[in-house]
């Protein structure tokens, strides 16, 4: 099946002249969320940034104006090295028990996530 084509070739059209930029970066987000947060308007944020009030307001009200919490891996969730750990004890035959141990884990927790 063919993807979806995006007409703006991954990028948001810039009102303010017409002219196609990329979207805003990681760190141009986190600034739109500091001086949100200290009370500028959407069109103050957006001309300090050199963007219209729109693409500000894309960002602010796609979580309801609200800051969005910071991204933190549940410290219960398996790293890729654990994953591949895993893998290769699984390819030479390994008990579920002794991978665990291997790891330092419960063997009662991460057989759920696995596929045989």
């Amino acid at each position: 099946m063919a993807e979806p084509v995006d007409p703006f070739g991954g990028r948001e059209l810039d009102l303010l002249d017409g002219v196609s930029r990329p979207g805003l970066s990681d760190e141009q987000k986190r600034e739109v969320w500091r001086r949100w947060k200290q009370g500028e308007s959407l069109s103050e944020i957006g001309r300090a940034l050199g963007r219209v009030a729109g693409v500000v307001h894309n960002v602010v009200s796609t979580n309801g104006g609200v800051v969005p919490a910071t991204r933190t891996r549940s410290p219960g969730a398996l790293s890729l090295a654990e994953r591949e750990d895993i893998s290769r004890g699984l390819a030479r035959k390994e008990s579920f028990r002794a991978i665990a141990a291997g790891l330092g884990r419960w063997p009662s927790i991460w057989p759920v996530s696995i596929r045989c």
